[in-house]
């Protein structure tokens, strides 16, 4: 018996609830993982989009700086430095090449590099307009010179109506953008709230299942068990019949009845045996009483031959 409980163990019921746990915790455990999963890449999207948002305000921010920054120079070329304005020319390509490496779509894409072109020739104009000023610092009452630093300066205002029309633009584009992020995070959300509630209702049910199998296995044996052991108890030890094995895995509820179902068997047996060998006894004796009175018989025979 313990040979076959030792090797019986991956059949116990101890066993099965213990795999059945560790398989609901491991479920668990992947569900929280992937759930993590889920919040930081939507996180991680969202961060871009905002990333995204803040970089653009930031470029307009510093256009438009610059862009009082060269009224300044042009009104009064003593108040702002060429240099400060060349400064926030880098800076404001800085933030261009940052925004082109965020890749969104091709009409994103289209607009940063006509952004780049753009300022480019916004960055030549003023070059060309500081070169006109420092001239026209020199010889103040040129009118040529003044004319020519208008008309640049002209151009650039243009160019900076069309570079704010181009930040409109891209700031449409990447709202249109980050509205998609949130819808597509909005359906992402559902489709994973619907597989994993599908997968925490098959969960339960198939702990039910299994606890349902488990009871059946467990019960109904048991209550079989004290069914026979009653009709035992009441001397009809002849009437018992074998108990069937629900389960063909070696559990330990199916060693206990085919134990039961043995231990039956060996009982019957003695008891058969006991009968057996008690009829053979009395009939053994009854043959040797009447083999005594045959005995007695001749020995009366001879008794009253011997008398005559």
């Amino acid at each position: 018996m313990e040979y076959v409980l030792k090797h019986s163990e991956k059949h116990t019921t101890k066993y099965r609830l213990t795999q059945y746990f560790y398989t609901a915790l491991t479920v668990g455990v992947l569900f929280t993982l992937c759930t993590l999963c889920f919040h930081i890449v939507a996180t991680k999207q969202y961060d871009i989009t905002i990333e995204q948002s803040l970089s653009l305000n930031q470029f307009y921010m510093k256009l438009d700086q610059l862009n009082v920054d060269i009224t300044s120079y042009w009104q009064d070329n003593l108040s702002v430095e060429t240099g400060q304005i060349f400064q926030e020319f880098e800076e404001l390509d800085q933030l261009v090449d940052g925004l082109k490496a965020r890749q969104i779509n091709e009409y994103y894409s289209r607009n940063i590099y006509d952004i780049r072109e753009i300022m480019d020739s916004y960055e030549m104009l003023f070059s060309s307009m500081s070169i006109q000023m420092n001239a026209l610092n020199q010889d103040k009452f040129n009118t040529t010179l003044l004319s020519k630093v208008n008309e640049i300066y002209s151009e650039m205002e243009e160019i900076y109506e069309i570079l704010y029309s181009d930040f409109t633009n891209l700031h449409l584009t990447m709202l249109e953008n980050t509205r998609q992020i949130q819808e597509n995070l909005r359906q992402k959300t559902l489709v994973y709230a619907a597989l994993l509630g599908i997968a925490l209702i098959l969960l339960v049910f198939t702990g039910i299942r299994f606890a349902k199998k488990l009871t059946d296995q467990i019960v109904q044996p048991i209550h079989t068990l004290t069914q026979s052991a009653e009709t035992i108890l009441d001397g009809k030890i002849n009437d018992f019949e074998r108990i069937p094995a629900l389960d063909r895995e070696n559990n330990e509820i199916t060693i206990l009845v085919n134990a039961f179902n043995t231990m039956i068997e060996q009982i019957r047996t003695y008891i058969r045996e006991i009968k057996e060998n008690a009829n053979a006894k009395v009939a053994l004796h009854e043959k040797e009483l009447e083999n005594l009175k045959i005995s007695n018989l001749l020995k009366r025979s001879e008794l009253k031959e011997l008398q005559m």
